[in-house]
């Protein structure tokens, strides 16, 4: 407002962003000496995928959907959950992805109205994973009565590879 309203002078807006800058670095310098401090002010990371499956737990806790998920693993070049390690919700609300050095069968992550993507960079594994969170059903049984044992879901598909 200042910069519009040549009646109000420039030091107010100085006087804040020097205020917001100075409080930045106390908070940063605190943060970076004092775990707990830390934890409060900047929250944990969570681990969102583990071994290509999702937890659902830290997905609720952090309030962030599946398809926001696999949006983020469609931006790192990963076509399907079989291929990563690791997915972290950092503190900063970033994501870092550690790609699976030996990716295995898992869920796609391309959306199921995009078959012909899928056609292209998929072709069907061995084994079944539960439709929802990717955990492989170890009796590769798709009967409706076998629920997951990580997200208690009933719908079984086919995991995918990447053609080669």
């Amino acid at each position: 407002i200042p910069l519009m309203n040549p009646d109000r002078g420039l030091l107010p807006a100085f006087v804040v962003a020097a205020v917001l800058i100075l409080y930045q670095i106390v908070i940063a310098k605190k943060a970076s000496v004092d775990k707990k401090f830390e934890s409060i002010t900047q929250d944990k990371y969570n681990m969102l995928v583990k071994d290509g499956v999702l937890n659902t737990d830290a997905m609720l806790l952090t309030r962030i959907s599946r398809d926001r998920v696999f949006s983020q693993l469609r931006s790192h070049s990963i076509s399907h959950l079989g291929m990563v390690k690791r997915l972290y919700f950092e503190a900063g609300g970033t994501f870092s992805v550690l790609s699976a050095a030996e990716p295995k069968p898992g869920l796609s992550v391309i959306p199921a109205w995009d078959s012909e993507l899928s056609t292209a960079l998929h072709m069907t594994g061995n084994g079944k994973v539960c439709s929802y969170c990717g955990k492989e059903n170890p009796s590769g049984s798709m009967e409706e009565s076998v629920s997951c044992l990580n997200c208690r879901n009933k719908d079984w598909v086919a995991a995918v590879t990447n053609r080669d």
